[in-house]
């Protein structure tokens, strides 16, 4: 298939690309039948107790005089890891084994969202989504929207099941409270996920999944006849339009190391959607580490939700 030039339309490319992606269900290369693994046990693998009570969450850093904030939250189950790109396509493919075509098309993710002015990312248009190499990567370029049909459906397909461990449950966003209970990992004024003031280990290990800045980011140029400095961030050219040696994205789900309840990622790699419209959570491959602070909140148009840096986990809510 051809690359789609940066002059495209990304509305009328958006409805090529749906139709692409109708006619080439599942993914590529993969048999039907393992999209059907999405069972009652396989969701009841995925999910953690955090438990509830008091949490007590420190105050953003760089910050003076700002106090931590107290918040008390119940019981829940999450999702150890963001909603990857199997999931949520076997979440379509269902759609269409029952012909909804409808709820299908109003579920296809965004994969415009990855062109990009300053990088070279247009296979990712075609592929991020659905090929083999991807299925373990977090699905990005959905909408708010899309993450409450999601979580309808995997609600319906696990109360339909006749082998699952809760009679009734519900699955649904995580509160942002809910959502940094969880990040904290069970330790109380936690800054980040694994509780430490530094973004590496003792090895000079990175912990998450960012945008690093360093004196290779920072380039010189001007403004008005004046020498400035401009942040060009990781795998980004100084070029518009140059290809770029290498590009950083998305990691796999279960990236780096969990936190005390065994969640992945809760910083970087994808910022999360909360049930609190317009928020999002834990920053993300294009973000810097100030966004990875588990009280750092950032905000998105709620009519343009969609984008290559959002994803989203779910939590269980055990009825009967």
């Amino acid at each position: 298939m051809r690359q789609f030039a940066y002059s495209v339309n990304k509305s009328n490319m958006k409805i090529i690309l749906a139709g692409i992606f109708l006619l080439a269900l599942p993914f590529e290369g993969m048999s039907k039948d393992k999209l059907e693994i999405i069972n009652a046990s396989y969701i009841e693998k995925m999910m953690k107790w955090i438990p509830g009570g008091t949490v007590k969450m420190a105050p953003i850093q760089e910050t003076i005089g700002e106090k931590g904030t107290e918040f008390t939250v119940e019981n829940f189950y999450m999702q150890e890891a963001e909603v990857s790109n199997f999931q949520y396509v076997s979440f379509l493919y269902d759609l269409v084994k029952k012909a909804d075509t409808n709820s299908l098309r109003k579920a296809i993710p965004d994969t415009t969202v990855w062109i990009e002015k300053h990088a070279y990312m247009n296979s990712f248009v075609e592929h991020y989504l659905r090929h083999p190499a991807y299925r373990n990567y977090p699905v990005v370029g959905i909408s708010y929207e899309q993450t409450k049909m999601f979580c309808i459906w995997l609600t319906e397909r696990y109360n339909a099941d006749p082998k699952r461990k809760h009679k009734e449950v519900l699955f649904e966003l995580p509160t942002e409270t809910e959502w940094m209970n969880a990040a904290s990992g069970g330790m109380n004024s936690a800054i980040f996920p694994w509780g430490g003031h530094y973004l590496r280990n003792a090895k000079g290990e990175y912990l998450a999944n960012f945008s690093q800045i360093n004196e290779a980011s920072i380039i010189p140029d001007s403004c008005g006849g004046q020498k400035v400095f401009r942040y060009v961030p990781s795998g980004a050219s100084a070029f518009d339009g140059a290809p770029l040696d290498d590009t950083y994205i998305t990691a796999p789900v279960r990236s780096y190391w969990p936190n005390g309840f065994g969640m992945y990622n809760m910083a970087g790699n994808v910022a999360e959607f909360v049930s609190e419209e317009g928020i999002v959570k834990g920053g993300s491959w294009q973000d810097t580490g100030y966004f990875l602070q588990i009280t750092a909140r950032q905000y998105y148009d709620k009519k343009k939700s969609a984008s290559s840096k959002r994803g989203f986990r779910i939590k269980m809510i055990v009825k009967k």
